[in-house]
């Protein structure tokens, strides 16, 4: 199966509420005649891929007739679609139209098969009737007919479904619906499945082909923070004041207009849902903190006001509410945990799925309560906005294997406005025991991070660098300018972005924000110094390991990384041998509980690349299993010679990460010179050549294009790695993920 079957999956993480079959629609063949072109605009700026599709434009500024929204953006893809490379009967369902900060938004999903196209989205963006911005992704596929077995569903909806629940021993179904898959450039039947167990957050996902093989599982709970160290109490945990609580519909409970608030009081098959907390004679919910407690009646109230002061921000500053099924109730579980007095270390936000609306949980830690911490109720509703107008899923597959750059700017953009709600730059100061300074906080935005040197392939961490690059923003041109960038560069993704892509919708935005007036010239030049200074522009995930630095790495998750990836770690590493290299020394050791075994692919010239057909599924010039001490030692002599002059790219691979299910670990490289004067216009001796390059071109499916140049010199680094605390917190967090039952 070639690479783009693997790409395709990258959609499996986006939860889209897909409007009803009659809504799809086909585009009409006769507004495909007029040969108009996005380039013709006269301020128009268009992004194509290899294949010369284009892939995104803005700067348009073309008038698109209708009577509204949907109805202009379909005609506009009437005109201008065979430039996206859209089949003439490609249909497009509506998911969402939204408006704010002068900016219509329409999004629709592109079916077949009876269904959605996994990652299959069109995203157009009009001011008043003029279309300035348009984004397509895995559009362009035609459906695969008969006679080939693989066009035709072999098993029905029920069969899927007993299917799924077998594969993940899961409970219940949520939704089974039909969907398309692009494999081989065309686009296949399968089958979607949402699947539920007792524990609130034991949710997944599951891709089955037409004829019931597993192509992917993954989690469909967004885990926004990991187990939190025992710490003491910051200085004014106790210090609580009575504020208006509003939106209530129930004069007893905490239950308004927006949402529900229930503790768990877990029994043995779960949480059984119930509201302790009750209304006094005169009407008020005075409760005093208890923690730790399982019945703390004082988390619903908390929990119940920060969720409506973030719901407030988002309708009043983006005039967006959350929805399911048109009701804006969303229900929210405090004390949370999976047994009797068992402490649940975490807080999530699950999205909707089939009848089942979007939810939040927060844990009853085993000494802290996080629901006691605003930012992690900002943060978890968050997710919630972004899912409702971007849909974003958890990660994509290219020619590196599988990136969660999607879940990095989700995560990012939970940060992000966590932290302007709050005020200040410092994630999570309460659970983490962080002084009133933010030392000690679980993330801080006020970082300098950049890409690809500070990335880890987890979404969490990466995520920071742009949450950082919004509040370095913020900084300078302040709240109301910055929010309203983030919020409509994220409600332009399409589902699955990588983190450049972002930064090219992220530059999108501040042009048609410039138009509209709302930034001026100055602010353009700050977001784009930004963007730049943080590496975001055109990053890619092959980080430096120059310099004696010790990087941290995420083996990336077990289930997803080993099935859709191959096993190979979402960031890549580069060292530039110079000419009187005669040594290089690379040593990589887990940083966190289990035993991983490691095994690094080495490849001279061009990133190692992810090729599923292959077995293994990689193009690299060698494969060197670390010793006892975790080491790989190549110099001029050995088998894999060292080879000078040139950039040595290395792949990480983790092959038992199904066992060890997720992994971080520490990589470092140490390079002995000579000293001697050698040139690399030197002829390569015999022991200098390397093995020959395999199959370097760049694919049309999301290939990475090789960085160019060699290495006479040593490229030093100025990266740090990621911070301890963040590193044990995660550390604790996977391994208490691996203690959760199934």
């Amino acid at each position: 199966m070639m690479t783009r079957t693997f790409v395709s999956l990258l959609a499996l993480g986006a939860c889209l509420l897909i409007a009803g079959p009659a809504l799809a629609q086909t585009i009409p063949a006769g507004q495909r005649a007029r040969v108009e072109t996005l380039a013709q605009a006269p301020a128009a700026r268009v992004l194509r891929d290899e294949a010369g599709r284009v892939r995104r434009a803005w700067g348009l500024g073309i008038p698109a007739a209708g009577v509204d929204a949907t109805s202009r953006a379909r005609e506009f893809l009437g005109r201008f679609g065979h430039e996206l490379a859209m089949p003439a009967d490609a249909r497009l369902v509506p998911l969402s139209v939204h408006e704010a900060h002068g900016f219509t938004v329409v999004r629709f999903a592109r079916h077949a098969h009876g269904g959605p196209v996994l990652g299959g989205t069109v995203v157009v963006r009009l001011r008043g009737e003029r279309v300035d911005y348009v984004a397509a992704h895995r559009v362009a596929a035609p459906e695969a007919r008969s006679p080939d077995a693989r066009a035709t569903r072999s098993i029905d909806e029920a069969t899927a479904a007993r299917l799924a629940l077998a594969e993940t021993q899961l409970e219940r179904v949520l939704e089974a619906e039909a969907a398309a898959l692009e494999q081989d450039g065309l686009l296949y039947p399968v089958w979607r499945v949402d699947v539920a167990g007792a524990h609130l957050h034991q949710r997944e996902r599951v891709i089955l082909s037409g004829d019931g093989a597993l192509l992917a599982r993954h989690p469909l709970s967004l885990d926004a923070l990991g187990r939190v160290f025992p710490r003491d109490p910051t200085s004014d945990e106790d210090m609580t004041s009575d504020v208006e609580l509003g939106f209530l519909t129930s004069r007893e409970r905490l239950t308004g207009r927006y949402f529900r608030v229930e503790s768990c009081n877990a029994g043995t098959r779960g949480c059984e849902p119930t509201q302790l907390a009750t209304a006094d004679a005169a009407g008020d919910f005075l409760f005093d903190p208890v923690e730790p407690a399982f019945d703390d009646a004082f988390a619903e109230v908390h929990t119940y006001h920060h969720a409506n002061r973030a719901a407030a921000y988002f309708r009043d500053t983006h005039d967006f509410t959350w929805t399911c099924g048109g009701d804006s109730l969303m229900r929210v579980f405090v004390n949370y945990t999976e047994g009797p007095d068992v402490p649940y270390d975490n807080a999530a936000y699950s999205p909707s799925s089939g009848s089942d609306c979007g939810f939040m949980l927060f844990g009853q830690g085993a000494s802290h309560d996080f629901s006691y911490d605003s930012d992690v109720v900002y943060h978890e509703f968050t997710h919630g906005i972004v899912d409702g107008i971007a849909g974003l899923g958890f990660f994509l597959v290219d020619a590196l294997g599988v990136s969660y750059d999607p879940g990095a700017v989700n995560e990012g953009t939970a940060d992000y406005f966590a932290a302007t709600l709050s005020g200040d730059p410092f994630m999570a100061e309460y659970f983490m025991g962080a002084s009133a300074s933010g030392e000690g906080a679980l993330r801080r935005l006020d970082n300098d991070l950049v890409c690809p040197d500070d990335l880890a392939g987890e979404s969490h961490f990466d995520g920071r660098i742009w949450a950082g690059f919004g509040w370095e923003v913020r900084e300078i041109l302040g709240a109301e300018k910055t929010d309203a960038l983030i919020f409509t560069t994220v409600a332009s993704l399409e589902m699955i972005p990588s983190l450049a892509e972002l930064a090219e919708v992220t530059m999108a935005t501040a042009d048609a924000m410039q138009a509209a007036g709302t930034l001026d010239a100055d602010d353009r030049a700050v977001i784009q110094a930004s963007l730049e200074g943080r590496g975001l522009v055109g990053c890619e995930r092959v980080a430096p390991l120059d310099g004696g630095f010790t990087r941290i790495g995420f083996s990336g998750n077990g289930s997803l990384t080993s099935s859709a990836g191959g096993s190979i770690a979402p960031v890549h590493y580069r060292i530039d041998v110079p000419a009187d290299a005669t040594r290089l020394v690379i040593t990589i050791e887990s940083a966190t509980f289990g035993e991983p075994d490691f095994l690094l692919h080495t490849r001279v010239g061009a990133p190692v690349r992810f090729v599923p057909s292959r077995t293994p599924p990689v193009v690299a010039n060698g494969s060197l299993d670390p010793d006892a001490r975790g080491r790989v030692v190549l110099t001029r002599e050995t088998e894999t010679p060292l080879a000078r002059c040139e950039t040595l790219y290395i792949a990480v691979v983790t092959e038992n990460l199904r066992t060890v299910n997720a992994a971080l670990y520490r990589i470092q490289a140490t390079l002995e010179q000579s000293g001697l004067d050698e040139s690399c216009e030197d002829p390569p001796t015999e022991e200098d050549a390397s093995a020959p390059v395999v199959d370097a071109g760049v694919s049309a499916d999301g290939g990475v294009t090789s960085p160019s140049g060699g290495g006479c010199g040593c490229r030093a680094s100025g990266a740090s790695p990621l911070p301890l605390g963040a590193l044990g917190l995660f550390v604790t967090f996977l391994a208490f993920r691996r203690r959760r039952p199934r």
